[in-house]
């Protein structure tokens, strides 16, 4: 190799060490040619013109810079997934959330009025107990339609043990239709509904547990 060709090429591999900030080794090549390595950090990807330990050689007046890996905050850790981490648990964590924001608006007509056959637009001054029911799931962003009867036929039966926010409802003697009211189950064994005496607490038991349509429990969160 010419003393010109030499030098150019040490340049080269002092340049790319400079940028890299790796070490620098020359000597003589198998064909004669001098041959410069250039100490890298890290594990070298196939194919990527690097040696096995991680050095790239530079060969004459041609230069072969292997690809720099990724560092350890660069790679995904053992099992990473890009879904929504614990996704179950999460709408589990809403619908409580819900149930419980269902229960908060409700007390917070308690003392309205009681008129049958109140319309929605009388809300939240001014309920029955359907249209009380409709006013606070739409706060949730839950439609339910207007009458009691209508309310029984959305979201999911219930098929074990009342939760909070499930609607429950009851047979009316005086009332023509199987069910004649529907309230909030809050839990405790306690109903949030719009009665006679305005938007209250009862419990269910006695006269209310004599007149609970329990296989018509609804869920509709």
């Amino acid at each position: 190799m010419s003393t010109m060709k030499l030098a150019s090429t040490v340049l080269v591999a002092i340049l790319v060490a400079g940028v890299t900030g790796c070490g620098v080794q020359y000597g003589a090549g198998t064909n004669g040619d001098a041959t410069i390595v250039i100490s890298l950090s890290g594990t070298p990807t196939a194919g990527d013109g690097s040696s096995a330990d991680g050095r790239t050689t530079v060969t004459g007046s041609s230069q072969t810079t292997g690809a720099q890996p990724e560092t350890e905050a660069d790679l995904p850790s053992p099992g990473a997934t890009t879904a929504r981490p614990g996704v179950t648990e999460q709408s589990q964590s809403n619908q409580d959330n819900r149930a419980e924001r269902v229960i908060r608006i409700g007390q917070g007509c308690l003392g309205a009025k009681y008129t049958f056959g109140a319309p929605p637009s009388m809300a939240p001054k001014v309920f029955d107990c359907s249209s009380f029911t409709q006013y606070v799931y739409s706060k949730v962003g839950v439609r339910l339609p207007r009458t009691a009867t209508q309310q029984a036929e959305k979201g999911q039966k219930v098929t074990g043990a009342l939760t909070k926010a499930d609607l429950v409802f009851f047979h009316i003697s005086s009332r023509k239709q199987p069910i004649g009211h529907v309230g909030i189950a809050v839990g405790d064994g306690r109903v949030l509904h719009a009665i006679s005496k305005g938007v209250t607490f009862s419990s269910l038991s006695g006269t209310w547990k004599k007149i609970l349509l329990e296989e018509r429990s609804r869920r509709v969160l």
